[in-house]
C-alpha cells in the first residue's frame, strides 16, 4: 500500500505529488460539493439552480434523507481518507489512525447505500441505472 510521509527521505516526488493531488481534490470536493445542500433548502436550490436539487425537491422524505446521508457521509469520507495514507500520523498516533479508518469505513458504507437508494431516482437515465444493475447483479 502506498503511504506518504512528506518529510521522509527517499520518498519519490511522484508519490508526494500524487498524494497531495488526492488530498487537495478530495478536500475540495468534500467541502464545495455538499456546501450548498447544507446551507440552503432543496426548494431554494431548485429555484436558483435547478439541476440535482430540482430532481429531489418533490421526492419522498426517505429519498431526501438518502440524499443528505450521501452528501454528508460521502463528504466526510473524502475529507478523512487522505489521513489514512500519512505514515507519520500512523506511527505517531496509531489510535487516531484506527479511529479515523473506522469512521471512513462506516462513512463509505453509509454514503454507498444512500447512493444506491438514490440511483433509483437519478437524472443520469437508463444507462446509469442499467450499469448499476449489471454491476450488482
Amino acid at each position: 500500500m502506498l503511504t506518504v510521509d512528506a518529510g521522509q527521505r527517499g520518498s519519490s516526488t511522484r508519490a508526494r505529488v500524487g498524494f497531495w493531488w488526492f488530498a487537495l481534490t478530495a478536500a475540495a470536493i468534500a467541502v464545495f460539493a455538499p456546501l450548498p445542500y447544507l446551507t440552503e433548502s432543496l426548494r431554494g436550490l431548485s429555484e436558483d439552480e435547478g439541476g440535482i436539487a430540482a430532481n429531489y425537491v418533490d421526492r419522498s422524505t426517505a429519498i431526501q434523507a438518502a440524499l443528505y446521508v450521501h452528501v454528508i457521509f460521502g463528504g466526510l469520507a473524502l475529507l478523512l481518507s487522505p489521513a489514512q495514507f500519512v505514515a507519520r500520523l500512523r506511527a505517531a498516533v496509531p489510535r487516531v489512525h484506527r479511529v479515523c479508518g473506522r469512521v471512513v469505513f462506516v462513512s463509505i458504507g453509509l454514503a454507498g447505500v444512500a447512493g444506491a437508494v438514490l440511483s433509483t431516482t437519478n437524472l443520469a437515465g437508463p444507462i446509469n441505472v442499467g450499469a448499476w444493475s449489471v454491476a450488482h447483479a
